[in-house]
C-alpha cells in the first residue's frame, strides 16, 4: 500500500505525562522526570541511536552497498542511474533497528540523488519511488520527516576503538557524501557532543530528583556538573577548526544538506514518487535539530521565559519546527520539560524563600550554567561565521548563504538569529540574593 504523508505533519506532544512524586515549594510543584528510556536517551551515549554492528541482508543490502560508495558515484556521475535501478522495498516487517538504519541510508541516497550536481545546477524535481516510498514508511515509523536531519547521523555512527573514550578522533560515520576529512570531522564533532549529552542529561535528572526532595545541596552540585559539562561541549566544538576546512565545508558538503523548503532551486518542493503527486517541502539539516540544546533551554527555563518575551516570533517558529526532525521520544522529553517547573523556577524559589548562603549558592550555580551556555553559543556563532558567512562572502552561488535549515535571510540572517538566541540565554541570569535579613 502507498503510505500517506503530509509535509505539514506536526510533532507529537507528551500527553498525560505525570511524575509519581512531586513537592510543593510556594506555588510551584516540582516533579520527577520519567525514565530516560521513555525519552530515547541514554546516560552512556546521550541521544545517539544504538551502535550498528551488523550489515543489512537481502534487498536491503543493495541500498547499503550503494550508500557506502556515494562519494565515488557522485564523482563519476552514476549515482542517479544506479539509484533508479533499485527495487521498491516492502519495509513493513523490518524491526526497529533495521528501520533506523534504513532511515539513514535512504537519507544519504536521496540527498546524493538530488544534489549530485551541486547548487548551481537545477536538481531533479521528483525523487524516485525506490527511495521515496520506503523513506516515507520508515520516517513515519520513527516519527520523523523524510529528509536528511541530525538523526541521519546519530543513527549511523561508529566507534573505532570501543576501549577508548568517544572523542572525535575515535568516532566515525558509516556513510558520507564527499569522503572528505572535513565532512567526517564536522559530523564526529556533533557525535562527540551527543556522547557528552548523556552525562548532561544524567546531571539534569539528578537535579530534578533533588528538587522534588527539596535537597538544595544536590541541586547545587548538579548545576555545577552541568556547567562543567557545557564547558566540555565548548572545548569539543572548539576543535571543529582542527580538521574542518571552511571552503571545503561550504562548497562540497553544505549543498548536500539542503532541504526543499524555502529553497529557490526547488521552489515548489520535491515530489515523492509513489507517495504523492504534490510536492513536499521540508527543511534540511541543521544544528537546531540536536535535541540536547532545546533540552538545555527547557530545563534551564530559557525557552519558557526569554524566548517567549524577547525572541522574534520567527525564531520561535523555526526552533519549534526543528523538533519535527527529532525522534518522538526526544521531542517528548523537551515537551515534558516545557510543561514542568524548571531549574530556573527552583533557583528563584530558593532565592526568595531562603536566607543566607543557601539562596546565594543556588542562584550562583544556576548563573554559572547560563554563563557557560552563553559562551558556548558565542563559539557557535564564530564557527558558523568561519564555515558559512566568510565563504559565502567570497562565492556567489544561487543560494548565497542560505542555511540548510531554512532560517532565511542568508548568512547574515543566520548570524542575527544565533545572536538573538545567545542574548536570550544571557537575559536569564538571575540577580544574586542579598544575604542580609
Amino acid at each position: 500500500p502507498i503510505p500517506k504523508a503530509s509535509p505539514n505533519l506536526r510533532p507529537e506532544t507528551t500527553r498525560g505525562a505525570r511524575s509519581s512524586r512531586a513537592r510543593m515549594a510556594g506555588q510551584v510543584a516540582f516533579r520527577s522526570l520519567p525514565s530516560m528510556q521513555q525519552f530515547n536517551v541514554s546516560s552512556e551515549r546521550g541521544f545517539l541511536g544504538p551502535r550498528i554492528t551488523e550489515d543489512l541482508s537481502g534487498d536491503l543490502r543493495q541500498f547499503q552497498v550503494l550508500a557506502s560508495d556515494i562519494p565515488s558515484l557522485v564523482k563519476n556521475g552514476t549515482i542517479r542511474r544506479l539509484v533508479e535501478k533499485l527495487p521498491v522495498l516492502d519495509m513493513k516487517d523490518v524491526n526497529d533497528e533495521v528501520a533506523s538504519h534504513m532511515f539513514s541510508i535512504l537519507s544519504y541516497l536521496a540527498h546524493a540523488y538530488i544534489w549530485a550536481d551541486g547548487e548551481n545546477t537545477p536538481p531533479p524535481t521528483v525523487l524516485p519511488a525506490c527511495l521515496a516510498v520506503p523513506w516515507v514508511l520508515v520516517s513515519e515509523r520513527l516519527g520523523l520527516k523524510p529528509i536528511f536531519c541530525q538523526v541521519t547521523v546519530t543513527n549511523s555512527w561508529k566507534i573505532l576503538n570501543s576501549d577508548k573514550p568517544p572523542l572525535p578522533e575515535n568516532l566515525d560515520c558509516m556513510y558520507t557524501f564527499t569522503g572528505t576529512g572535513t565532512e567526517r570531522w564536522f559530523f564526529v564533532i556533533s557525535l562527540a557532543c551527543d556522547f557528552l549529552a548523556g552525562r548532561f542529561v544524567q546531571a539534569m535528572y539528578a537535579a530534578y530528583e533533588a528538587m522534588v526532595d527539596g535537597d538544595s545541596q544536590i541541586v547545587c552540585d548538579s548545576l555545577q556538573s552541568m556547567s562543567k559539562l557545557i564547558m566540555e561541549f565548548h572545548s569539543t566544538l572548539s576543535r571543529m577548526r582542527e580538521q574542518c576546512i571552511p571552503d571545503v565545508f561550504y562548497k562540497q558538503l553544505r549543498p548536500f544538506l539542503f532541504g526543499w523548503r524555502n529553497n529557490p532551486l526547488l521552489p515548489e518542493g520535491l515530489v515523492y514518487e509513489g507517495v504523492s503527486t504534490e510536492p513536499f517541502q521540508y527543511s534540511g539539516g541543521s544544528a537546531a535539530q540536536m535535541p540536547i540544546f532545546p533540552t538545555m533551554d527547557a530545563a534551564l527555563g530559557i525557552m519558557q521565559t526569554a524566548f517567549k518575551t524577547k525572541a522574534e516570533s520567527s525564531d520561535v517558529a523555526f526552533l519549534d519546527s526543528m523538533r519535527a526532525h527529532m525522534l518522538r521520544g526526544n521531542r517528548n522529553l523537551i515537551n515534558w520539560l516545557l510543561n514542568a517547573p524548571s531549574l530556573r523556577d527552583f533557583a528563584i524559589s530558593q532565592s526568595s524563600s531562603s536566607t543566607g548562603e543557601n539562596g546565594v549558592a543556588i542562584v550562583s550555580a544556576y548563573n554559572d550554567v547560563i554563563t557557560s551556555f552563553v559562551n558556548f553559543r558565542s563559539l557557535h556563532i564564530q564557527i558558523v561565521t568561519s564555515n558559512i558567512v566568510i565563504p559565502s562572502s567570497r562565492m556567489k552561488t544561487v543560494l548565497g548563504g542560505v542555511g540548510s535549515g531554512g532560517t532565511g535571510g542568508g548568512a547574515a540572517g543566520v548570524i542575527v538569529f544565533l545572536k538573538r538566541l545567545r542574548d536570550c540565554t544571557k537575559d536569564c541570569l538571575l540577580p544574586i540574593p542579598s544575604t542580609t535579613q
